[in-house]
């Protein structure tokens, strides 16, 4: 009897301290009770519940999902770790990942900048992507890129446009929508259309082919308003066509509450003129032009223009300019006179006055 005690304690000291001798056992939990514990190859089961995950202070049914194949966990999950500090962690580096609290990030390190890497990305059920994360492959001189393959919205869960970024303010932001297409920059209103009330418009050949086409505020026709900032000056390389008045609007000079407004003269030529005035000696006097005169104008199509000056009428001619100058004659030997000198000019095409409409200007 004493020996067979003897084995019997030999057996239960095995079984305690040596549970790696013993074959794992393979078990699918349905609903047993009690639960079994200890160390198996696999463990099954079609919903699994862990913790008291609704609260209660007691561990029912109500734990556990109803819907198969669901997981809930009341704690934390530690992935490579025995110490998660939220809710979900991956390795022991807590500072890489903060997936729960206050402030949530991740943070991805060790990347390959030296080759483009994927930090991140998402796929649909087709494994087509959808996002990505990468790294540039210029040794992290520029940083990383990130790829969105639908649209992306900025403040809006429902963005129209490729790029689309809803703000508010004047100064500080667009006073509407933002949106980007390919063609298109469209910023203030809606910008459902670009044509509304406080929506202004960018585009490359949408209103004008070959062109870069800038639609000011407002819905249509004179409502439409761009208002240029440019106090040190501007300069426009190439030539300017307008449907409407050419004018300049400034301060008055006189009435401190009003503008003055002044209108371009109009012509069928690209011309320029000069004028001045001179006085008779002996009858005849010589009027020279700038120096540059000849090489900037036409030889043909100048023309001159004398008046008299003063009470008396008196006669007055004058002979085409030539070599920048030209000679004046008048009945008054020591008259005074108003010149004026035109000319077109010799470093653009002559004007094409008519042309179809289809035709850019």
């Amino acid at each position: 009897m004493l020996k067979l005690l003897k084995s019997g304690c030999l057996i239960a000291f095995f079984l305690f301290f040596f549970p790696s001798f013993i074959p794992a056992e393979e078990i699918t939990i349905t609903t047993y009770y009690p639960s079994p514990y200890g160390s198996y190859n696999y463990l099954q089961a079609d919903k699994l519940g862990v913790g008291d995950n609704n609260g209660d202070n007691s561990w029912t049914s109500a734990d556990v999902p109803t819907t198969a194949g669901d997981v809930w966990i009341k704690g934390k999950v530690g992935i490579g770790t025995i110490n998660p500090a939220s809710k979900l962690q991956i390795g022991t580096n807590t500072i890489l990942q903060q997936w729960s609290g206050s402030t949530p990030y991740v943070l991805i390190q060790g990347m390959d900048n030296e080759a483009e890497t994927i930090a991140f990305q998402i796929k649909d059920e087709n494994m087509a992507e959808q996002f990505r994360v990468s790294t540039i492959a210029d040794g992290g001189a520029t940083g990383g890129k990130v790829y969105v393959g639908g649209s992306l919205g900025i403040g809006t869960a429902s963005p129209i446009a490729k790029l689309e970024i809803a703000g508010s303010g004047t100064d500080s932001g667009p006073n509407g929508n933002l949106r980007m297409t390919n063609r298109a920059i469209m910023f203030g209103g809606g910008n459902t259309t670009g044509y509304e009330a406080n929506s202004a418009q960018i585009s490359a050949a949408m209103h004008a082919a070959d062109s870069l086409c800038i639609v000011g505020m407002g819905t249509a026709g004179s409502n439409r308003k761009i208002d240029l900032w440019a106090e040190g000056g501007m300069t426009l390389r190439g030539s300017f066509s307008a449907s409407g008045v050419k004018s300049f609007i400034i301060d008055h000079p006189s009435k401190p509450n009003y503008k003055l407004i002044h209108a371009a003269i109009e012509g069928p030529e690209a011309a320029v003129y000069y004028r001045g005035q001179a006085k008779l000696t002996d009858g005849q006097a010589v009027v020279r032009l700038p120096d540059y005169f000849e090489a900037l104008t036409r030889k043909e199509g100048r023309t001159v223009q004398v008046t008299a000056k003063g009470i008396y009428p008196y006669l007055l001619s004058a002979t085409e300019v030539r070599k920048g100058s030209f000679k004046v004659f008048g009945t008054n030997p020591d008259g005074e006179f108003y010149w004026e000198v035109k000319a077109l000019r010799a470093d653009v095409e002559p004007l094409k006055v008519e042309k179809p409409k289809e035709q850019k200007s």
